[in-house]
């Protein structure tokens, strides 16, 4: 019935992909012609694009390719790393699905969630090796359908700078090899990597950003937390970040930075 369901989903998906295509083309082409000649007309270069390069998918996974789907894949632009696109692996195995080359892999191995089949949530590590693996309780809603839309973090060559942790909070790095809680920032962009946890005391606000990585509003975001579940971050223009979850000690147990951003305060 699940299988049955999620194709149901992706096919009605494909029939409005295909009825919206042209209406689409045809609206957008004009206006991004015209956003070019403004720019080119006020000496601004034109928007920047982006090389996509396609991931050697191994152990049975399968790019899935709904109508307006991308192959899985990954670009490097301006020191941050991208990742797209969608996959499958309809016959089970391993859950590692491809290894990133030299350019696009993280410092420290990272933790975080991603969207699996029927809008339920999964995980994706990637290792500092390159490694990449997709998994969820049950399994098989990674291996119906995995997507690795709108993940983003600095490419190898980042400056990284740590975060001062507060209220009995500690790095997870000498547990899970994450790396230490910091933070970089490119092109005006925060970028949060490693991991925390805590044994000790009550309080969710665990880092004290400096003014250079501060948001300009609140932000309400969520993250990777204890053993694959969804936990919740909050940070503001107060320097304050806090950890939260339900129950309070998936969060407080582990709680991942990795591949969060925003734009910073200026």
């Amino acid at each position: 019935m699940e299988v049955q369901e999620t194709s149901r989903r992706l096919r009605s998906f494909a029939a409005y992909a295909a009825a919206i295509a042209i209406p689409a083309v045809a609206l957008l082409a004009p206006a991004g012609g015209a956003e070019a000649a403004t720019a080119q007309q006020a000496g601004r270069p034109a928007a920047a694009t982006f090389s996509w390069h396609n991931l050697s998918l191994i152990n049975g996974w399968q790019p899935y390719l709904p109508a307006g789907s991308r192959y899985p894949s990954y670009a490097v632009k301006g020191g941050v790393v991208y990742l797209s696109g969608t996959l499958a692996q309809p016959g089970g195995g391993s859950s590692e699905f491809a290894v990133l080359p030299k350019a696009a892999r993280p410092a420290h191995r990272m933790y975080l969630t991603v969207y699996t089949a029927g809008g339920t949530t999964g995980s994706l590590e990637i290792r500092s090796n390159g490694d990449m693996f997709a998994s969820s309780w049950p399994q098989s809603n990674a291996r119906l359908f995995t997507s690795l839309a709108a993940i983003s973090y600095p490419a190898p060559g980042a400056t990284w700078y740590k975060l001062t942790l507060i209220n009995g909070w500690k790095s997870a790095q000498r547990l899970y090899g994450t790396g230490d809680p910091a933070y970089a920032v490119i092109g005006g962009v925060v970028y949060l990597s490693g991991s925390l946890h805590t044994n000790s005391g009550t309080s969710t606000w665990f880092a004290l950003l400096p003014a250079a990585a501060r948001p300009a509003y609140w932000l309400f975001m969520t993250d990777y937390t204890l053993g694959g579940t969804v936990g919740s971050l909050q940070a503001g223009p107060s320097s304050l970040i806090q950890a939260y979850s339900r129950p309070a000690s998936y969060a407080r147990q582990y709680t991942s930075l990795a591949a969060i951003s925003y734009p910073r305060t200026s």
